[in-house]
């Protein structure tokens, strides 16, 4: 009786840690979606976590679509005005996250920082509404996030065929991660 009772305790508080331990990656406010699997799977922090560090400055493009691999484009800035991008691509599709098939990291220079700063701000990124009801069945999601020093913003939105999310992650795709794509992948 009294194993028993210590293995039930051990196990209570086992999943109590691992419970207290996932990561929450968007607030709470942020509607429940299957995101979460998709950032897990591509190894990736969370930014609404790092906006408690108050000084961090970190963007995010997340690309979810229906038919193609997840890609993850984060660019991370450092104090000398450089920043890094670290792009990723997982396997499998969307709400079927696969395994991390292009882990890819490099530099940007002051110029290119800069420059995707002010399409930040062109874009109005920080003003946005998080989400718009512009869901549909197959299509893909466009998710920006940022956290710079203690704020935090994400804006979504289901296969924009124009406006600043738009933009902005064509920006970030063709410009700065230099991906190639083929029309019939952009949705």
């Amino acid at each position: 009786m009294r194993r028993t009772l210590w293995v039930v305790r051990f196990f209570v508080l086992l999943i109590a840690t691992v419970a207290t331990a996932q990561v929450k990656f968007f607030p709470p406010d942020f509607p429940p979606k299957w995101y979460e699997r998709d950032l897990t799977s591509l190894k990736e922090p969370s930014l609404w976590e790092s906006a408690k560090a108050h000084k961090t400055q970190s963007y995010r493009f997340l690309w979810l679509r229906s038919f193609h691999h997840a890609i993850s484009i984060r660019i991370d800035l450092n104090e000398d005005g450089t920043s890094s991008l670290v792009c990723k691509i997982a396997g499998g599709a969307t709400g079927r996250p696969g395994k991390l098939i292009k882990n890819r990291s490099f530099s940007l220079n002051q110029m290119q920082t800069s420059r995707f700063l002010e399409h930040v701000e062109r874009s109005k990124f920080w003003k946005l509404p998080p989400v718009l009801d512009d869901g549909g069945v197959d299509g893909a999601q466009w998710i920006m996030e940022a956290v710079r020093y203690g704020d935090y913003h994400v804006v979504d939105r289901w296969s924009p065929q124009n406006g600043e999310i738009r933009s902005l992650g064509l920006y970030i795709l063709r410009d700065l991660a230099k991906l190639k794509l083929a029309r019939n992948e952009i949705y």
